[in-house]
């Protein structure tokens, strides 16, 4: 058994038993309380002990190392560099070049392989070929080519470039090569490994979270059917994790058809006309935020992360706010570190991509049980909690 799997087991147990404590004492609350916190820590602990970034495992035989099937690869790019690329990959025995997608209409596709389609269809692509790894192959931009043009003919002058995103994003401790060729890769070799850790999280913590909710739940259903016209569930189109929509469950908190003639807009705020008497107090106490825990359940979200916003919104944010897509390399939230830093509802969208952003780089277990337990308190507090 391999200490990974061991700390999962480890993990398991300990909150199995934070579960079980609160049944077999008297004083359920204090009981169940400080067990389910012991679990939740002893959790933390054993899950957040990840191996040093860039450390790969060197023991074992070597066909255990190896994929059960070849690395399905995509080359953006079919110029020399990238036919080298291809070379180079498919010589290991572990990469299987599928093909190359280019813009320039008059590029032959390199032989051998299928020019696929251009640089805009490159994430359909990707997605219907299931592909694992995407390279992208270097080519001079018109930047470059200036830059080393000016350092060249007028050296005196001192020059400074604008990174492009992608290039800010570059990690040169994650440099690697491929025979002559340099490479830089933009993702986290332990990605996978994190994602399990939060995935077991998210379900064991929203299962107990459901479980002691379930009365509020249900007074707030009641009072909202009572209370107005229209459904108790609001359900919704969001964008989630690599752009993959889904319906988010919320309940309902304004007029029934409230968008009816403003057509998608966000929340103004406390002073939303919108707004029912009841559906106000949902959403000081976040409360109409917990049938999402259903969505945490079946994948679609997690516990903390960056809010979902709706396809007709991400259209228009992409366009206005640097960066602003990279919120999707990750699951959505029914809370996140901008949530509890004030920037929600009708607020600073660039502030709120800050926020995301830095979440995304730090994650760890232990920022996730910061911003629940932060969340337990500002939501409640916080002048935004609208």
């Amino acid at each position: 058994m391999t200490i990974f799997t061991t700390k999962f087991w480890l993990a398991a147990l300990a909150i199995a038993g934070a579960l079980v404590g609160p049944s077999m004492s008297h004083a359920y609350g204090a009981a169940g309380t400080l067990g389910l916190l012991a679990g939740l820590f002893l959790a933390a602990v054993v899950l957040d002990r990840e191996r040093p970034e860039g450390r790969e495992a060197t023991s074992g035989p070597e066909w255990l190392k190896r994929p059960s099937r070849p690395i399905r690869v995509l080359i953006v790019g079919a110029g020399s560099v990238g036919r080298a690329l291809a070379r180079e990959l498919e010589a290991d025995g572990r990469h299987y070049v599928v093909g190359f997608v280019d813009d320039l209409p008059d590029r032959e596709p390199p032989a051998g392989y299928p020019l696929l389609g251009t640089r805009e269809e490159t994430a359909d692509i990707v997605r219907a070929l299931s592909i694992d790894e995407v390279y992208v192959a270097w080519a001079p931009s018109w930047q470059q080519r200036l830059a080393e043009d000016l350092a060249a003919r007028v050296p005196g002058a001192r020059l400074c470039v604008v990174p492009s995103p992608y290039e800010a994003l570059m990690d040169l401790s994650g440099v690697e090569s491929r025979g002559d060729i340099a490479l830089v890769r933009l993702t986290d070799a332990t990605r996978a490994r994190r994602a399990m850790t939060k995935r077991i999280f998210d379900v064991i913590v929203s299962i107990v979270l459901l479980a002691f909710s379930a009365p509020v739940m249900l007074l707030a259903a009641l009072l909202i059917r009572l209370t107005s016209r229209g459904p108790v569930i609001f359900r919704q189109e969001r964008i989630g994790q690599h752009g993959r929509p889904f319906v988010l469950y919320k309940f309902r908190t304004m007029v029934e058809d409230a968008e009816a003639q403003t057509g998608p807009v966000l929340s103004s705020g406390k002073d939303d006309r919108r707004l029912t008497p009841v559906g106000r107090w949902l959403r000081v106490f976040r409360i109409d935020e917990l049938p999402q825990l259903w969505n945490v359940l079946r994948g679609e979200m997690s516990l903390v992360g960056p809010r979902p916003e709706r396809p007709e919104l991400i259209e228009k944010f992409r366009k206005q706010v640097p960066k602003y897509m990279l919120r999707l390399k990750v699951k959505a939230g029914m809370t996140g570190w901008a949530q509890i830093h004030g920037w929600r509802g009708n607020t600073s969208l660039e502030r709120r991509i800050e926020h995301d952003i830095y979440y995304i780089e730090n994650w760890s277990l232990w920022l996730d049980l910061k911003v629940l337990a932060l969340s337990l308190v500002r939501g409640f507090v916080n002048k935004n909690a609208y």
